[in-house]
């Protein structure tokens, strides 16, 4: 998943979330209420996980400009060897 999917789907759980809080504070019944809790903890731990994709994403999609940019100390072979890669990838 790319960056805007990921930023997409974390917004979306939130609002569930939130709508599973407004629901709970509704005062339903035990058996309702019961099924609202794990769907709240099912929900928070899926924006946890979708988060930590999130920051994944944007390290992979960092690195390969930060290495080209900072890197500036190369031997014409490095050079080469990294001209290689980055057309590859």
């Amino acid at each position: 998943m790319d960056e805007g999917t990921l930023e997409a789907a974390i917004s979306a759980y939130g609002a569930q979330l939130q709508q599973v809080d407004t629901a709970l504070s509704a005062g339903l019944d035990p058996s309702q209420q019961s099924d609202l809790l794990q769907l709240k903890e099912d929900l928070s731990q899926l924006i946890e996980l979708t988060e930590s994709s999130l920051v994944s994403v944007k390290r992979v999609s960092f690195w390969p400009a930060w290495r080209t940019s900072m890197d500036f100390r190369r031997t014409p072979q490095r050079q080469q060897l990294a001209q290689t890669e980055h057309t590859a990838a």
